[in-house]
């Protein structure tokens, strides 16, 4: 089973579909990293609650703290969005705080519930389809992520998730598209790294996929580990087993995750490739000198060939002289030798004598 996607469109397509297939046994398994893409809207920690303005902000101490003030933001936004329900900051506010406690179920139907008041508010749409995304209702999220998506005002979070949720309708060209919009807002994001890597992936183009994963491997993200498993599946699937087994074991141990990289090595089938070695310097070679070239002597024009093409026919006689010059010119062109001057002389003399006599003798 190959992955090389430079043949034809049609072996791209049979290599993306036998890696989409590879992905979905690696999603399902029980040893395979579990989730291959990462939601623009997965938020871990408390980074969720850094657009709104809460009582958690001020807490920047030890996990018991945070969870404390956690806890009370959660409940001072359950206040006042019980007070003022149609309130969409306040919705939007208690909805982030309970997805960062894990209640996502009861974050979503705060949002659904706004939503029935502010069917416009792009803020509200954006938070709503992208948790309705992250909780697996994908043909929600689908539609309401098409709505937030306003061209005026590119929003990369939004974008990305519209990219993810093409990628869970099997819609992996469009996938393509929206994560490069969003990549474009947003270069050095690594959850869009992440996403638009693994599509490509999905496309059958694992090559792109491991340039953008290691870019995103190498930022400082919560997601770290997940990325660099994705990395390790991607080299993977290129037959790079050595290199995929000494990632996955800096966050899987070595014993699970030569049991992934078996796993995959043979689902693949590739042989393996060995590690790229540094190329080896060559040393300078000094062309020789080349012998100038000589010029060579031009060579002499050569005189134009007289023409002997036969004059027009003059409107007088011609004079026996003229009548010489053409017997030349005829004798040259049948390759006889000129007239000798002894034949020439009677002529030139019955010439000297005056014109001849035509008459004819008389009997």
């Amino acid at each position: 089973m190959g992955v090389d996607v430079s043949g034809t469109a049609q072996n791209a397509h049979k290599d993306g579909a036998a890696t989409r297939a590879i992905l979905k046994r690696c999603a399902l398994g029980l040893v395979l990293p579990s989730a291959l893409l990462l939601g623009a809207c997965a938020q871990t920690g408390l980074t969720a609650l850094s657009d709104a303005t809460t009582p958690l902000q001020k807490a920047q101490a030890s996990p018991a703290e945070t969870q404390k003030a956690l806890q009370e933001a959660t409940y001072y936004w359950g206040k006042e969005f019980s007070k003022d329900p149609r309130n969409a900051k306040k919705a939007i506010a208690y909805a982030k705080n309970l997805k960062a406690m894990g209640q996502k179920r009861r974050a979503l139907a705060v949002l659904q519930q706004a939503s029935m008041f502010n069917g416009n508010n792009v803020d509200l749409i954006s938070e709503y389809g992208r948790l309705a995304l992250d909780v697996g209702q994908v043909q929600i999220a689908h539609k309401l992520l098409a709505k937030a998506d306003i061209p005026s005002r590119p929003d990369w979070k939004v974008i990305s998730a519209r990219g993810a949720s093409y990628a869970k309708l099997g819609k992996h060209a469009q996938a393509v598209r929206h994560f490069e919009r969003a990549i474009a807002l947003a270069p050095n994001q690594p959850s869009v790294l992440n996403n638009l890597a693994l599509a490509y992936a999905l496309n059958g183009n694992p090559g792109k996929a491991e340039t953008l994963l290691r870019k995103a491997a190498a930022s400082d993200n919560p997601a770290l580990p997940r990325i660099r498993q994705n990395l390790a599946l991607v080299l993977g699937l290129q037959g790079k087993y050595a290199e995929a087994k000494q990632l996955a074991q800096r966050d899987l141990g070595q014993a699970r995750a030569s049991q992934n990289i078996a796993a995959i090595r043979q689902m693949v089938a590739l042989p393996p490739k060995p590690a790229p070695a540094p190329a080896a310097t060559q040393p300078t070679r000094i062309a020789k000198p080349t012998a100038l070239a000589t010029a060579r002597p031009v060579a002499r024009p050569r005189p134009a060939r007289p023409s002997l093409t036969r004059p027009a026919a003059p409107a007088r006689p011609l004079t026996p002289a003229e009548l010489i010059a053409l017997a030349q010119a005829a004798d040259l062109r049948r390759g006889k030798a000129p007239t000798p001057r002894a034949q020439r002389r009677p002529v030139r003399a019955a010439a000297a004598r005056g014109p001849l006599d035509l008459k004819p003798a008389q009997r």
